[in-house]
């Protein structure tokens, strides 16, 4: 993509391309042999990958309902990992919303194959755990990435109800649009 130039013009401009689809079939596969390429790069960071691997399942996903198929969810362990990163973002967001307490922390339980537990300082040094969320693993990925509205996701919180909403509603803030 050419700075400057937004996903949907390179879109438009791709799909206007006189080609066959043996032939988008081709360049697709000369990028993700390229990406994987890129992937045996040991330099790169982490994070960089689960990135990507949140992006692709979550950009599949939405290819795949809108040409009603079914995608079964990552395996539990991939799925553990992109839950870890997409927990870790939820105190940058909840910054970036302006809704972090310094001093506080939110215990987060993911339910679900691929679950577990995360307890995240929302700015600081933690002093102790002030609000508990426990929801669906799947559901708060696709939270995360703005695929559900945070107030319809079933959720239960304990403690600092008020601040568990906050941090739903902050969750997608830093989901690409």
């Amino acid at each position: 993509m050419q700075p400057g130039e937004d996903p949907d013009s390179r879109t438009d401009v791709l799909l206007a391309m006189p080609r066959s689809q043996d032939a988008a079939w081709q360049d697709w596969r000369r990028q993700a042999e390229g990406i994987c390429q890129a992937l045996t790069n040991k330099s790169l960071p982490p994070d960089l990958m689960l990135s990507r691997a949140y992006e692709t399942w979550i950009h599949a996903r939405d290819i795949a309902l809108v040409t009603n198929k079914d995608l079964p969810p990552p395996p539990p362990d991939h799925l553990h990992t992109i839950a870890g990163f997409a927990a870790r973002l939820l105190p940058h967001a909840a910054a970036y919303r302006r809704v972090a307490r310094p001093g506080n922390a939110v215990r987060l339980v993911l339910a679900g194959p691929g679950g577990g537990t995360w307890t995240l300082p929302l700015g600081g040094q933690i002093i102790g755990v002030t609000v508990e969320m426990t929801m669906d693993v799947i559901q708060f990925c696709l939270l995360m990435a703005d695929r559900r509205e945070p107030r319809a996701v079933d959720v239960m919180i304990r403690g600092d109800v008020e601040l568990g909403y906050d941090l739903l509603d902050a969750g997608p803030a830093l989901a690409p649009r």
